[in-house]
């Protein structure tokens, strides 16, 4: 039986030293697609900078109720 594959803020080692990990991740990237516990697929934005500027923009949508029709809100477990 294939080992279930465990996802990275799941993993004991970040866990430990969860620092290590996020600066692994900046090194990596600015982007790093990722995968909900629901299955939904995301983009994790992992520099500060980065994340600043994408709070300050407004064409991107900080409030999911804003972006989404209430299907989609259920299914990542958000409804009300």
């Amino acid at each position: 039986m294939p080992k279930k594959q465990v996802g990275l803020f799941a993993d004991p080692h970040f866990k430990q030293d969860p620092y290590a990990a996020y600066a692994q991740l900046r090194e990596e990237g600015p982007v790093r697609p990722a995968v909900m516990p629901n299955g939904v697929k995301v983009l994790l934005v992992t520099r500060y900078a980065d994340v600043l500027a994408a709070l300050k923009d407004e064409r991107l949508v900080k409030n999911i109720h804003n972006a989404r029709p209430k299907t989609l809100l259920g299914k990542l477990g958000l409804e009300p």
